[in-house]
């Protein structure tokens, strides 16, 4: 079975590549013969391996071959995006059959603007009630109200499919493939939120959430349109330029709105290492979601920020 667990894993790695290259953001049609090649290839790999898993009784990654194959067996398709779409859930079920070998291979992250309007509105809602109308106690509250909420339906939408019906009805054009049976990135969010909250300290709040709702999304954009040159887990050069740069300038502005007594270098010192930190968090995230890691991450290098400032009195 590790053979073929390993030939499922450079299946799934050349789908991976193929579904990304179907991403409304980066498809154009001077490219279609190249996918048609792409697809042709698949076409190929995915038969033989269907035929190499039919030996074995009870195969893990059966299922989900045999449901990818069928769509490539239906020909090149007329409209690419609607094969990207049927393609992604069966995706997604080979990789995590794969992570019982313990072979990892990336989730995707289709280009998807309603989400990322989605995510940038949370974050300036938290960022306007806890500037405009909430104390750091009633922000604990609140947040803790909301983690207790956000991991109370997690837990029951794994066992009532009600629920699960419910929270994907509800959050399902917002949601990425794999998050359907895994945690959903809102649950992260509320949890980093929370754990900003137990710090009391809404400066460190704000420029977190801020560098998350407004970097995070629009490097995705960005990243995803014109990333030509690949960095790790998807990401590229100019996907995290454009993170650093808009966290310099979204970190920078509400550093001087919460903290105005600061001078000018302690403001761009706390800047650059909250902006750094989140940059790299979001590049470097691969199990770790960066819903989380991110502002964790910023809150870091703020604090590491602030430290310096004091200790040298700029």
């Amino acid at each position: 079975m590790s053979s073929l667990a390993i030939k499922s894993k450079s299946v799934a790695d050349e789908l991976y590549e193929f579904l990304r290259s179907l991403d409304p953001a980066r498809f154009r049609e001077e490219y279609a013969e190249d996918v048609r090649e792409r697809f042709a290839l698949l076409h190929r790999q995915l038969r033989l391996l269907n035929s190499q898993l039919a030996t074995v009784d009870n195969s893990p990654f059966q299922s989900a071959v045999t449901e990818l194959l069928s769509l490539f067996e239906e020909g090149p398709p007329d409209i690419w995006n609607a094969l990207r779409i049927a393609l992604l859930p069966h995706y997604e079920e080979l990789i995590q059959q794969l992570k019982h070998f313990d072979i990892h291979s990336p989730s995707l992250r289709p280009t998807n603007y309603a989400r990322n309007i989605f995510h940038v509105s949370c974050s300036l809602t938290v960022l306007m009630t806890v500037y405009f109308f909430f104390s750091e106690t009633v922000t604990l509250i609140v947040s803790t109200s909301a983690l207790i909420l956000a991991w109370g339906l997690e837990a029951s939408r794994r066992f009532v499919p009600a629920i699960q019906d419910f929270c994907m009805g509800l959050l399902g054009r917002f949601a990425h493939p794999h998050e359907a049976k895994r945690v959903n990135s809102s649950s992260w969010f509320v949890t980093a939120v929370f754990i900003l909250a137990l710090l009391s300290n809404k400066p460190l709040l704000m420029v977190s959430v801020g560098i998350l709702g407004i970097s995070d999304p629009l490097a995705a954009v960005i990243g995803r349109k014109y990333g030509t040159i690949a960095l790790v887990y998807g990401r590229s050069v100019q996907g995290s330029l454009t993170f650093w740069c808009s966290a310099m300038l979204v970190s920078s502005a509400l550093v001087l709105l919460m903290v105005p007594s600061l001078s000018i270098t302690a403001v761009l010192l706390t800047s650059v290492c909250a902006s750094t930190m989140g940059t790299l968090a979001e590049l470097l995230s691969k199990r770790v979601d960066d819903n989380l890691s991110i502002p964790l991450a910023v809150a870091l290098g703020f604090l590491g920020a602030l430290r310096l400032v004091e200790h040298f009195a700029l």
